[in-house]
């Protein structure tokens, strides 16, 4: 069907009806960052059919949180969109609501109450990020700070685009991590010990995660000897990597089957701490010794980095299919990328969060970098379809001063959502903004929580298709 191109304008009138309380499962054991998306853990199956239908968390965000503050919460919810197959939006804020609490930025931890949040976002330089869990008066908190706004920006995408695996949702999990350590521990007779992966490190001029701080919890009789089986991992030589401790002589056929239809690239043939992404380990023996080890994967070889798929024009992109591969999405029939940026501007982006959620809802699949404040880059038609969000957006701006939109006629607490063909070369683009700041959140309001709807969601309610037809038919 041919699409009308539409201009939406919205005023600050309705409510969100779909909001509701999260009920969530008890965690049976303490989650650390290998099991961040097991069941139970920041995703939750509420009707035993062994699949995530619930999120899990709640955002915790300083009062007036900054621009990268917010977009790293925009990177964090799509993540959490992804891992399930519904979530309540608008996605849950403040410390109040149930389930993990997720900390985000400087302001999110001065809002948090932490007397001792276990990082110091003073002590990370510029550029490094990290992602720490924290077990406190009964909660698991999740931390994402930086030592500046690009290692804030490093830590979310870490969290949404790395973890729990080493450099890419496709690499090895840091799960083999916590083996290798339990392994190295078993070999020197240091039984029943614990290994939890409790914080992670990112930097911006780097993939992967550049060190992985495991806590490691022993008899106090074993101190000693957990450290020595820390020193000998970390000094092994090229030919005396099987840390893995000997298996009995007792296996059955099915274990033997199992083992030789594996390749070469099976953990019985692993060597160590040897995993793309991962720079370091920091063992942390309590009451003990802290020892370094050095990850032993293979560099990348040098060659040119690849394109980011669906970053080329949208040509059909219309209101009434946002949420389809004509618009926000890519792939095949079922959606398997986000083929869209989102760029934000200084105020009216309260509500970014929520859009990126439903986002990573809608697809099998997506990239980071989701999010791109305004700010931080130049050169839009070098980027892949831009959704330009808030007030004081200087692409935005670019646009109303080239006459592409007016938001002039706006009255106050009016949005306007609209698209803009060929905004940035050949690229279109879909403006999300307002009047003032209550009548952008207005209009984001309606596209991440509402459209294709124009008002309640749900079967035989009316859409923005219905109104190109209507449209369309006249």
């Amino acid at each position: 069907m041919r699409h009308i191109p539409i201009l939406v304008t919205i005023s600050l009138v309705l409510s969100n009806s779909v909001t509701t309380t999260v009920s969530a499962q008890a965690q049976t054991t303490r989650m650390d960052l290998a099991t961040l998306y097991d069941l139970g853990n920041l995703v939750v199956d509420t009707n035993a059919d062994s699949v995530p239908d619930l999120v899990n968390a709640s955002l915790i965000l300083g009062e007036r949180p900054s621009i990268s503050e917010t977009a790293a919460a925009a990177e964090i919810s799509a993540r959490l969109g992804f891992e399930t197959m519904a979530m309540n939006l608008p996605i849950q804020r403040g410390i109040s609501a149930e389930g993990i609490l997720i900390v985000i930025g400087r302001s999110g931890l001065a809002s948090s109450g932490l007397s001792s949040p276990g990082i110091d976002p003073t002590s990370l330089d510029a550029g490094e990020g990290s992602v720490v869990i924290r077990n406190v008066d009964d909660r698991t908190w999740v931390l994402i700070v930086g030592g500046d706004d690009e290692g804030l920006m490093a830590a979310a995408r870490l969290f949404s685009g790395v973890l729990p695996h080493t450099r890419t949702l496709s690499t090895a999990k840091l799960g083999a991590v916590a083996e290798d350590l339990s392994d190295a521990l078993a070999n020197a007779g240091v039984m029943d010990g614990e290994v939890r992966l409790t914080q992670a490190r990112a930097r911006i001029d780097r993939g992967g995660v550049s060190r992985v701080v495991a806590d490691i919890t022993v008899d106090p009789a074993d101190i000693d000897s957990a450290a020595a089986a820390m020193r000998r991992l970390r000094d092994l030589e090229p030919g005396e990597e099987d840390s893995r401790p000997e298996e009995s002589a007792e296996i059955s056929e099915q274990e033997i089957d199992s083992v030789t239809t594996q390749d070469d690239d099976s953990e019985d043939n692993r060597i160590p701490l040897s995993y793309p992404g991962l720079g370091s380990v920091e063992a942390r023996i309590t009451d003990g010794p802290v020892i370094r080890l050095q990850g032993r994967a293979e560099p990348d070889p040098p060659g040119p980095i690849s394109a980011r798929p669906g970053s080329g024009a949208k040509n059909d992109l219309a209101l009434s299919s946002l949420y389809t591969t004509d618009g926000f999405l890519g792939g095949g029939p079922i959606p398997d990328r986000i083929d869209v940026v989102l760029v934000p501007g200084s105020s009216g982006i309260e509500g970014l969060p929520d859009l990126a959620g439903r986002l990573g809802l809608e697809s099998t699949g997506f990239i980071v970098p989701l999010v791109r404040p305004a700010e931080t880059f130049d050169n839009p038609g070098s980027q892949p379809t831009l959704v330009l969000i808030g007030t004081e957006n200087r692409f935005t701006d670019q646009l109303a001063d080239s006459g592409l939109i007016n938001t002039s006629d706006l009255e106050p607490g009016e949005g306007l959502i609209q698209i803009v063909p060929d905004a940035f070369g050949s690229k279109s683009s879909l403006v999300v903004t307002g009047s003032d700041d209550s009548g952008a959140l207005r209009a984001l309001e309606q596209v991440a929580l509402t459209f294709p709807h124009l008002d309640e969601r749900g079967k035989d309610r009316p859409t923005v298709d219905d109104v190109e037809q209507e449209v369309w038919d006249a």
